[in-house]
């Protein structure tokens, strides 16, 4: 990918956490998180985001799922084992469940690029 388009690309994948204290430097400067907003505003190229991988979604997260979707809540035990056992990072998720679950820090694909792929570009890293 040429170097500008891959700037612009990474400033709309960075767009979908706006909002979040998630953007870092590479690990050898020594500053706190930045918000997202920031991070665009003053240029994604040397930041990465750190996101939550939904294998280690929380059972709260699940539950806070559960009652966005207006999910009967009575058998919550099993959901959150089927949900455990039916997402993963390779999973296509539809809109609705990665806007959520990405306003909640963890990391969603984009566009044509896995959580792999986003990882290698250097773009995330998984905490």
């Amino acid at each position: 990918m040429e170097k500008s388009n891959e700037q612009d690309v990474k400033s709309r994948f960075f767009a979908q956490y706006w909002g979040q204290e998630i953007a870092k430097y590479p690990s050898n400067v020594s500053i706190l998180k930045w918000s997202v907003n920031d991070a665009i505003a003053q240029g994604v190229e040397k930041r990465h985001l750190e996101l939550k991988s939904i294998e280690n979604v929380t059972d709260n997260d699940i539950l806070e799922w559960m009652d966005y979707q207006d999910l009967f809540r009575k058998d919550k035990g099993n959901f959150i084992k089927r949900f455990r056992n039916s997402y993963n990072s390779e999973t296509c998720f539809s809109v609705d469940f990665a806007d959520f679950f990405r306003g909640k820090g963890y990391a969603m694909p984009f566009m044509k690029y896995s959580i792999k792929d986003l990882i290698a570009l250097g773009w995330i890293k998984l905490i």
